[in-house]
């Protein structure tokens, strides 16, 4: 099983991935963190990263996952930060087929603008830039109608994240 997590900064990314390994010990969820792409000889090597992510998890099948931020970054941050997404949008439907051939659960945390505000300030961050917390917004938005996957919106916040009885479900249908 592996389950997919993406969001802008600041959404409970990382907070649901471990409430979700808190709840479902016996699982033993692996978490891999995606973050910046690393760049060789001028060339980002986003798509190979996020390839090689996949073959490590189709070689073991017997391995949980959750994967704290993926393949939507690159057309969220890559157009932010690097001015053009990481790769073409060829490269991103060749991403989401295999993800189709595993069981997955692809999760996009949302949180409205006053939230994440509050979270930029409260935990100092010095890395994404307030300011353009709309455009990340819109453009999660945008490459989620793009994505050919299932996917499961979790509104950030609420009272108790693992509250969520249609991710509950679904994570106790895999078992």
């Amino acid at each position: 099983m592996v389950i997919i997590i993406e969001g802008t900064n600041k959404s409970c990314k990382s907070t649901l991935s471990n409430s979700i390994k808190e709840m479902f010990p016996e699982k033993n969820f692996q978490t891999i963190k995606c973050s910046q792409p690393e760049i060789i000889d001028g060339v980002n090597q986003a798509y190979y990263q996020y390839i090689k992510i996949l073959e490590e998890i189709e070689n073991n099948p017997d391995k949980n996952y959750i994967i704290d931020r993926f393949h939507f970054g690159s057309y969220v941050y890559g157009p932010i930060y690097r001015k053009i997404p990481d790769f073409g949008k060829g490269l991103f439907h060749k991403i989401e087929d295999r993800i189709k051939k595993l069981k997955y659960i692809f999760i996009l945390a949302i949180a409205d603008k006053k939230f994440i505000e509050e979270k930029f300030i409260s935990e100092k961050e010095e890395f994404a830039k307030i300011e353009l917390i709309d455009k990340e917004i819109a453009l999660f938005k945008k490459t989620a109608k793009m994505s050919t996957l299932k996917i499961l919106d979790h509104n950030i916040p609420k009272k108790d994240i693992l509250k969520d009885d249609k991710l509950i479900k679904l994570i106790k249908i895999y078992e």
